[in-house]
Formats: C-alpha cells, structure tokens, sequence
C-alpha cells in the first residue's frame, strides 16, 4: 500500500490522534484540529510516529493550538495569524515555551527576557518559530498538500524523525540504510537521471 497522507480539517479527540498516527506517514492538522489539543493530546503528539504538518489561519493562535503547532515538525501560517505567547493555563504556557525553545532557543530566551508576549506571522518566521508564510489568498492545507504533492513521505518522515531525535550518525546510516533499502533514493536518482520530477505515489486519507 501506498504512503499514507492524512488530512484532519476538524476537531477531533486523542483516539483518533493514535490512530491516524498509526496508520500514516505524514498528517497536516488545520487550525480546527489544533483547537482540539489538550495536555493529554499534546503528550501523544510527543510521541508520533509521523511526520506532522500545522497549518494555521484565522486571527490569533494560542494557549495548547499553539503549543501543538510549535511541536509539528513544519509550521506554516497565514499571514494575518497572531501568536499568543501567554496562556491563562499554566501547562499550556509551559508547553508555548518549550516549543519555542526546541524551534529557536535564542529566540525564545530572547522574547522571555524581554516579556514579549505576541508575534504576528512574519516576526515568527524571521525568529524560525514558522518555518514558511502561506501566500495570499491560498487555502492553507490544501497549500500543505500541494507542497508534499509527490515528494516520498517515507524520507519526509525519516528526516523529520531524525531532527527530532538528534540521531547520532548510527542512527542516521541506520535510517538511510532503510531508505535505500526500500528503494526511495533510487528512484528520485532515476527521476533525476531522466530530467523529470521525481513523483511518489501517496495516498490521501481525510479527517473531515
């Protein structure tokens, strides 16, 4: 079967969490699922097996939405979105920072001193706590989707599971090693031999 891609576009709840993750190798959470995460959620996130994608809108994203969007691997957000650094929830503000800090550790020391306690999308990105701005008038998963269109999931997920891990280099052969085994850099080599783009079969699964 193909490498799974699932999409969550509204609220759910920590079962489901388990089981998509189970069954994928990437998910794309829309600000509708990240309004979902509560400390529980957010601890199970932690501990994912694939890779995660947040793609957030709307006005402002705070408190355990925003903690679970720094925990992604990729954060993307739109350009109006404000980030709210401060939670009334003690757990959910503790879990703000240690986003920040496993993202950008100066500059989450940096905005803690200073007591900055909102960034709008661009300050985000310029401080590495976004990872890119969706552009104007794009709907922002299906711009995610667009992004990984093709690309392997399988060395998409490798590689982020490896920056989450800080792997030393036995485990970097090791994954790699799996990698080729399963035959992934071969074919974008092929693809890059040919002068095409290289196209990975995926396949889509929605939680809509």
């Amino acid at each position: 079967m193909p490498p799974t891609l699932s999409i969550v576009t509204r609220p759910f709840d920590w079962a489901s969490l388990d089981r998509i993750d189970q069954a994928s190798e990437a998910i794309v959470l829309s600000t509708a699922a990240l309004g979902s995460f509560d400390e529980r959620m957010l601890e199970r996130l932690a501990e994912r097996r694939a890779l995660a994608v947040a793609v957030a809108d709307g006005a402002s994203l705070g408190g355990f939405a925003l903690a679970a969007a720094l925990a992604c691997d990729w954060l993307a957000l739109g350009a109006a979105v404000r980030l709210d650094l401060e939670s009334d929830h003690a757990a959910a503000s503790a879990a703000i920072i240690a986003g920040m800090t496993w993202r950008a550790p100066s500059a989450a020391f940096r905005l803690h001193v200073e007591g900055v306690t909102a960034l709008n999308a661009d300050e985000a990105r310029s401080l590495d706590l976004a990872d890119v701005i969706v552009p104007d008038g794009a709907d922002p998963v299906q711009w995610a989707v667009d992004w990984i269109g093709g690309r392997s999931l399988v060395a998409l997920n490798a590689g982020a599971s490896l920056i989450r891990r800080r792997g030393d280099d036995a485990l970097e052969r090791a994954v790699f090693s799996l990698l080729f085994a399963a035959g992934e850099p071969r074919d974008g080599l092929r693809a890059f031999l040919e002068k095409r783009a290289a196209r990975f079969e995926n396949r889509i699964a929605a939680f809509s």
